[in-house]
């Protein structure tokens, strides 16, 4: 965690983040044709064919990882390699996307984070009406700025950390519960986050409230 001495604030901090729980649950290249990433399948070239239509790699979509790096030849051969640093550099836009590195909690960041590598923008939206839900009034607008932080850790000093986060996974699997997809995927979402959950418990009991 990153601690500002001047206001004895603890924030996340990227570099902090449990990647093995990540690349645990991911595995390597997937085409799973109801996987709604297999409409974005890498293009085949002559150097990299993909007759099986694979859509992703320890669980970076061709999608996303085309945003950032493009769709070169180049592109499409590291996609497969998956270099360390590039993969990280696409877990830092999800990061960036509930602004994680301005949340004062460090598990709390990564299960949004989490949430948005598995939900895209979801993960903001749900945020923000989750904060809502708790007192607030947010414009749900997807955008992770100043109010939604400040909100989010106005939570975590009234509460505490633990509490806050045992509400997130909470309203997180719930929503997760009400997707269509989750009749096909279900199993495996819940059993990830439960893997997730109890990492999460014992990380909290050395996060102050």
């Amino acid at each position: 965690m990153v601690v500002n001495f001047n206001t004895f604030i603890i924030m996340a901090n990227l570099q902090e983040v449990n990647f093995d729980y990540i690349k645990k649950w991911e595995g390597g290249l997937s085409w799973h044709k109801k996987d709604s990433a297999s409409k974005h399948p890498v293009p085949s070239t002559v150097a990299h064919p993909n007759p099986k239509g694979i859509h992703t790699n320890i669980g970076v979509t061709w999608m996303a990882w085309s945003t950032i790096y493009g769709r070169s030849e180049e592109s499409i051969k590291d996609f497969y390699v998956m270099p360390k640093d590039k993969w990280v550099k696409v877990y830092k836009w999800y990061w960036d996307l509930v602004n994680g590195s301005q949340i004062e909690s460090q598990v709390i960041a990564e299960w949004l984070a989490d949430w948005a590598w598995g939900s895209g923008a979801n993960a903001a939206f749900q945020m923000q009406h989750f904060l809502n839900h708790n007192g607030y009034i947010l414009t749900v607008d997807g955008k992770i700025g100043a109010k939604s932080v400040n909100a989010m850790n106005a939570l975590i000093k009234e509460k505490g950390p633990a509490e806050i986060y045992k509400a997130l996974y909470t309203w997180r699997c719930d929503w997760i519960k009400r997707l269509p997809s989750f009749r096909d995927f279900g199993r495996g979402w819940m059993n990830r986050l439960e893997d997730f959950h109890a990492w999460a418990l014992k990380e909290l009991q050395h996060e102050k409230p």
